[in-house]
């Protein structure tokens, strides 16, 4: 009974974890910030390998015969191959969403190291299956736990990385942001550690803690983009001064009557749906103004737009625009 009940709260985890995907996609395509696509990204790759759970756990449950299917060596080489792709995979979105916060070139050269040591894991998984036994097949199995291990403990090294690297930036509402990020996220961490530290609790305790710890992970995005992202957003809008600088930005920039309106809602802090009901156009018309509006003054996100409009002369302004 308690083994179903734990099924069905995987279950639900998983329906978060699908509505965590949809609106962090949903943000980035108001806000036009790059790392919360990769974001949404990493939470889809986290919750394949939910539902590559779910499907264990039920058929465990559910089928007589997935003892003895799971006990053969086919099988489970198989299933922990794919684990090792999902993991891969969230690595790397979650390496994309470092990036677009950071903007450094040195994560581009770790990425190179990650995707370089992938490749010897998705190698070292197939040449084992063509080993024989003896000294070569352990060898292989070592290579395999080790290299396991090592991916489950690059995704804190890379939060942690980005909490020191994030203390640089000037701007204290985007520190503020990315700090939230790493604390949130590596906090899942601690959950893990205290359940696997009470392994010795009965089995039915451990699950449902397990459940809980489970909902957690993917209740941290939300979280995130509720508390720590939304304020980044609402300190940024509420730091601009752009209202004297509208006239100098239309004739500078050669912004059309329409795009000045939609830059003066995006520096309102409206999201693109909120415009195109405030303006009464539809939603890909507002797309098309804003990548105009972006491709004119040469930037590509709200932050960077941000950035220039603050600017605190038409000069620098000006200087700012030209190096872009």
């Amino acid at each position: 009974m308690i083994e179903h009940l734990y099924i069905l709260v995987v279950f639900i985890n998983l329906m978060i974890g699908v509505w965590a995907s949809i609106h962090l996609r949903y943000l980035e395509k108001n806000h036009r910030y790059n790392y919360l696509k990769y974001l949404a990204i990493y939470t889809f790759f986290l919750n394949l390998a939910v539902l590559q759970l779910l499907v264990f756990m039920y058929n465990r449950v559910n089928l007589p015969d997935f003892a003895d299917l799971n006990g053969s060596r086919l099988f489970s080489e198989s299933w922990n191959f794919i684990a090792v792709l999902l993991i891969s995979a969230m690595l790397f979105s979650l390496f994309q969403v470092s990036r677009n916060f950071l903007g450094k070139p040195r994560l581009c050269r770790l990425r190179l190291w990650f995707c370089a040591w992938s490749g010897l894991v998705l190698l070292v998984f197939l040449s084992k299956n063509f080993l024989s036994g003896g000294f070569s097949q352990r060898l292989a199995t070592f290579m395999v736990d080790q290299v396991f291990d090592s991916l489950l403990l690059l995704e804190p090294a890379i939060l942690i990385f980005l909490l020191i690297a994030g203390r640089e930036k000037a701007d204290p509402a985007l520190r503020k942001m990315i700090t939230g990020f790493c604390w949130l996220y590596l906090s899942r961490y601690g959950g893990w550690i205290l359940l696997f530290s009470l392994s010795a609790i009965s089995r039915p305790i451990w699950l449902l803690l397990a459940a809980a710890v489970f909902l957690y992970t993917n209740v941290v995005p939300f979280w995130w983009s509720f508390v720590f992202f939304a304020g980044y957003l609402a300190n940024g809008f509420k730091a601009i001064d752009y209202k004297e600088k509208m006239a100098v930005l239309e004739k500078k920039f050669d912004l059309t009557k329409r795009e000045l309106e939609i830059l003066e809602l995006i520096l309102e802090g409206r999201s693109n749906r909120e415009i195109d009901t405030r303006l009464f156009i539809s939603y890909h018309t507002v797309k098309n103004h804003v990548t105009s509006i972006y491709r004119k003054l040469g930037v590509s996100s709200r932050y960077q737009l941000i950035h220039l409009v603050t600017k605190k002369n038409e000069n620098e302004l000006f200087g700012e625009a030209n190096d872009q």
